[in-house]
């Protein structure tokens, strides 16, 4: 029982590997020291044979339920960590002025927020790319190679990923994130709050030239109204005056 109690507590802290060393070795000292014939490793009585296999089997079972459920619990407090890391960014992208999402100050919530490297942003429609943070000297390029080519990227010994945005079939950009924990999950995640903001910022942009536009039109009409008026008052006063 207290081998038992004792592999039930290696397996609470430590990993697999290490909790089914204790296991053997605990099935190991119970036969070694208290089955006969003892200071031995043979076993005489078929019934202590099945009574130590009982013992490794259920120490190496519970060993490895113990491992799974920590397994489980590091990926849940890893995913709720990233969760509450996309809100707190999407929060801040969606809090910044439209007129000010453009190169570095969209990129700078996501450095911060995410504790990243680096984030290089390309935009299709100038070809530039903007970056923050402190980037490798390959990230830039492998940003522009993953939107020429049009495939979403990843380079896990650069600890670089790249994702493409994608509108109607059409690549109109791509955004390269070094040094980005869990990338699986949060990339695309992140990936889809950035084009939300881009697209955000080119609708105000674009209802910002028509209101302009439409202001151009109505001074011009006023222009051209007063223009007219000026020229009618002269001339109905000049055929008045003929007549």
């Amino acid at each position: 029982l207290l081998y038992l109690v004792t592999v039930i507590l290696q397996a609470l802290d430590g990993g697999f590997p290490e909790a089914a060393i204790v296991s053997v070795l605990a099935t190991a000292g119970l036969d070694y020291f208290f089955i006969e014939p003892r200071f031995t490793f043979n076993v005489g009585d078929p019934l202590d044979a099945v009574t130590l296999a009982c013992l490794l089997l259920v120490s190496l079972v519970i060993t490895k339920i113990q491992d799974r459920s920590r397994k489980r619990a590091s990926e849940s407090r890893l995913q709720r960590n990233s969760m509450e890391s996309l809100y707190q960014a999407g929060q801040e992208l969606l809090s910044l002025a439209p007129s000010a999402v453009a190169g570095p100050a969209l990129l700078e919530p996501l450095v911060s927020v995410f504790d990243l490297s680096a984030v290089c942003l390309l935009d299709a429609a100038t070809l530039e790319c903007h970056t923050a943070g402190h980037p490798q000297t390959t990230l830039t390029a492998k940003t522009r190679e993953a939107f020429h080519s049009g495939k979403d990227a990843a380079y896990p010994d650069l600890q670089i990923v790249v994702h493409c945005f994608r509108s109607r079939n059409t690549v109109s950009g791509a955004i390269g994130f070094e040094g980005l924990r869990n990338a699986e999950l949060t990339a695309p995640a992140l990936t889809a709050l950035v084009a939300a903001a881009l697209e955000r910022a080119q609708a105000f942009r674009s209802a910002t030239a028509a209101a302009a536009h439409a202001q151009a039109e109505m001074l011009r009409s006023a222009i051209l109204d007063a223009l007219a008026h000026e020229f009618k008052t002269p001339l109905a006063t000049i055929l008045t005056a003929a007549g």
